[in-house]
């Protein structure tokens, strides 16, 4: 007995949910390779000038907490630098007669290090001088004018305390060009 089938074969197609091909894979990882290797090294450089601009903001944070912590207790407050370990912290003065300091409350009286590659380049006050115990704050909105500059080597962040109403802002340098954030 012999059967016969009412349709004939045809070529089935290929649809487009059946996936790809291994050389199609290939390409594409092929491409993303290079654009890769491309971009790197720019995400790098782009991580270590982060890591610095991190780093001053979180000094400027410190000092602006020293300003508001002075005015709001009513006793002097400082910025404590301490360049031998690369570190610093706020303090707070035990009475008003501001000579004796200890740690302010919280987080900012414990010693801020540096992360790594990065360190204090110059500490100026508004004498010319330079010190470890950098930046002075009164209640009466009276403090030490000067600026504490962070280099990682390639680039530096400079933290400056202004006249006036003591303003804090942080620039930082790029291999001789300046960009302003705050």
């Amino acid at each position: 007995m012999t059967y016969r089938t009412t349709t004939p074969r045809r070529w089935v197609t290929r649809q487009a949910a059946d996936g790809f091909t291994l050389v199609e894979l290939l390409v594409v990882l092929a491409i993303v390779a290079i654009v890769a290797g491309i971009v790197s090294p720019y995400a790098r450089g782009s991580f270590k000038g982060r890591q610095l601009q991190d780093a001053a903001m979180t000094l400027a944070t410190h000092i602006r907490y020293a300003q508001a912590l002075a005015v709001d207790r009513g006793r002097p407050s400082r910025l404590h630098v301490d360049l031998e370990r690369q570190r610093y912290r706020v303090e707070l003065a035990r009475d008003f007669s501001g000579y004796d300091f200890v740690a302010a409350p919280g987080r900012a009286g414990q010693y801020t290090s540096l992360p790594a590659r990065i360190e204090f380049g110059v500490v100026e006050l508004s004498n010319g001088m330079s010190s470890s115990d950098v930046l002075l704050f009164a209640p009466s909105d009276q403090w030490t004018v000067g600026q504490i500059v962070l280099t990682n080597g390639e680039a530096s962040a400079t933290v400056k305390v202004e006249r006036g109403l003591g303003c804090v802002n942080v620039v930082r340098e790029i291999t001789g060009k300046a960009s302003s954030a705050d």
